[in-house]
């Protein structure tokens, strides 16, 4: 049951405990706000939820240690998110109270901490080899698949105006001539950096050779690049391991966190259905506020336009 008092100040303080027996209070000069926070305290734990009002308020650090140690975990999983914590979180929120982080901040932080990992998988792969930077570079700034940046020559590149149409396609079986789907037949356009970088891959070589071959020649094999050039180059550059196949994804987040419309990252990364693609509506920026303000200028032009109707 709860306890309400009135204290000398003239506000009312309601006090509640909750299921293991520490009390909680709560002020404010009408009683029947007090009243109405108690009830929903009691009924938070009658639910069997113990958390503090005041949960919010402790460092992240704190939660963090809080939340290790009650947690049942493997010894290596242990190891391996104390791990994380030290080299991605603790810099960034360690001094963070909990209820100051909001989607908003934590999504700027993921934004900023993908850019600066593709950039230090860059570095590392070019350091296996030139090529396999650019190779890396067209996958997540363009978001071509692994079979589509194998299969691509030189012919189907159009080097004056910085765009490639993806046609064929490498597989286990070899190189095959049509997409997976449809609208995998598409034209791309790409950044002048990795257009350079191919350009340089071509130097002396027949203009339909591939663009992207293995060290000792022929195609790229997808388990040999996956072992021998991208696990090592994400070991060398001491971020997160993902599978090659987060280049795609990091090129579609990027381009909608960016303000790309929906409907162009389809058709760039050649998504057969729109659904595809709006796995990444909720990072676009500011959709909202774009609603708002289109809002904002009907509304204005239709007062505007009565009044011009009044006055005639």
């Amino acid at each position: 049951m709860a306890y309400y008092r009135k204290l000398p100040s003239g506000v009312w303080e309601a006090t509640v405990r909750d299921r293991s027996g520490a009390r909680h209070s709560f002020t404010d000069p009408l009683k029947a706000v007090a009243r109405q926070w108690a009830r929903e305290q009691e009924a938070r734990y009658a639910r069997g939820d113990r958390r503090d009002p005041r949960a919010g308020q402790i460092r992240a650090s704190e939660w963090h240690r809080r939340r290790e140690a009650s947690r049942g975990v493997a010894a290596s999983t242990k190891a391996k998110n104390t791990s994380l914590w030290r080299s991605l979180c603790e810099p960034e929120w360690a001094d963070w109270p909990m209820d100051a982080i909001t989607r908003m901040e934590a999504q700027e932080w993921i934004n900023r901490l993908e850019r600066e990992e593709a950039e230090a998988l860059y570095e590392a792969a070019g350091r296996i080899d030139r090529r396999w930077r650019t190779f890396i570079e067209l996958g997540t700034q363009v978001g071509l698949r692994f079979e589509e940046i194998a299969g691509l020559h030189g012919h189907r590149v159009d080097w004056l105006r910085g765009h490639l149409t993806v046609v064929d396609v490498m597989t286990r079986a070899g190189l095959r001539q049509w997409p997976k789907s449809k609208k995998s037949h598409r034209t791309a356009s790409v950044p002048a950096h990795v257009m350079t970088g191919m350009s340089a891959l071509m130097t002396g070589r027949a203009r339909d050779a591939l663009v992207f071959t293995a060290p000792a020649g022929g195609a790229v094999d997808d388990g040999n690049f996956r072992d021998r050039v991208w696990y090592p180059a994400i070991a060398a550059a001491g971020i997160r391991r993902f599978p090659p196949r987060i280049m795609r994804h990091t090129a579609a987040s990027w381009l909608v966190q960016d303000g790309v419309p929906l409907y162009d990252v389809q058709a760039l990364l050649g998504h057969e259905s729109f659904a595809t693609t709006q796995r990444y509506a909720h990072l676009a920026p500011g959709a909202r506020t774009r609603v708002m303000e289109s809002w904002a200028r009907r509304l204005d032009a239709s007062v505007t336009h009565d009044r011009k109707e009044g006055r005639s």
